[in-house]
């Protein structure tokens, strides 16, 4: 496993320190204002799909994109990248800590992502979302697997990179999880190879660890922790884009291969003595 340049795992003194609810509210407003105008792109360029697809598709990458590039600036994110992201079409994977993890690819690819039905409600990020594409999916019905599957090959097809997290839930970042195959069979039943990346994040030694205030998990609930990483001055991103493409036979061989490149550089986000 790989470390983030200039960042170890080794222990370091962390005062108390609590996020600042006047930062907090003053990244807000911004933050809806953005949200609220790269949406209203993304609607227009719905809007006129059916007269004028490439110019729709360029519109709607270019409000995504955008947005992504915005909330990482306004929220103070240093992104850091290794490799080369992927250029559409494509099927990309990776970890999955934080909802942050959104718009950091989104900032880096043009792609459209797989995301769990619940995004759909979500106030603002919902009608986002789906003005931007997103192919949702209900987990709990196995079936939809199958739907879902036909949109992520209509996607690619119409020239759409598909990022999806086969994790399926977030985590405090101290290992990479079990992936769970069924998607990954867009990539066995086309023969195409699909491309990997690693997700990390690191906080600067006077905040709390990333795994406590950045990445998302457990019982924590997305208002109270949305609201605390507003009010902390910002951390750092870490994305490594896989050199090689994997493909195999059945989705099961698939899904273990990609996790042995997952986790060869994974870059453990919960300090070792936090472990």
């Amino acid at each position: 496993m790989t470390e983030p340049a200039g960042l170890g795992n080794e222990p370091t003194p962390r005062p108390a320190r609590k996020p600042s609810r006047f930062l907090a509210a003053l990244r807000l407003g911004p933050l809806i204002v953005w949200t609220a105008a790269c949406g209203v792109l993304a609607v227009f360029a719905r809007l006129v799909r059916g007269v004028a697809p490439k110019p729709s598709r360029y519109l709607r990458t270019l409000a995504f994109v955008g947005w992504g590039k915005g909330v990482l600036a306004l929220m103070g994110v240093r992104v850091e990248v290794r490799g080369k992201p992927p250029q559409p079409p494509f099927l990309l994977v990776t970890n999955h800590l934080s909802y942050m993890d959104v718009p950091l690819l989104a900032s880096l690819t043009r792609c459209v992502f797989v995301s769990k039905h619940e995004v759909k409600g979500v106030p603002g990020l919902g009608a986002l979302a789906r003005a931007v594409d997103t192919i949702f999916i209900q987990r709990e019905r196995a079936r939809d697997a199958l739907r879902v599957l036909d949109r992520m090959e209509e996607a690619r097809k119409a020239g759409d990179g598909v990022v999806f997290f086969p994790e399926s839930t977030t985590s405090r970042g101290d290992r990479v999880a079990a992936l769970k195959p069924a998607l990954l069979d867009a990539a066995v039943r086309t023969g195409q190879p699909i491309h990997y990346g690693i997700i990390s994040y690191r906080t600067p030694p006077d905040l709390p660890p990333a795994h406590e205030v950045v990445c998302w998990w457990g019982d924590m609930t997305f208002l109270p922790h949305f609201m605390a990483l507003l009010g902390y001055r910002g951390f750092n991103a870490y994305v490594t884009f896989g050199a090689e493409t994997l493909s195999a036979e059945d989705r099961k061989a698939l899904a273990a291969r990609l996790r042995t490149a997952l986790d060869r550089d994974f870059a453990p986000v919960v300090p070792r003595e936090a472990s």
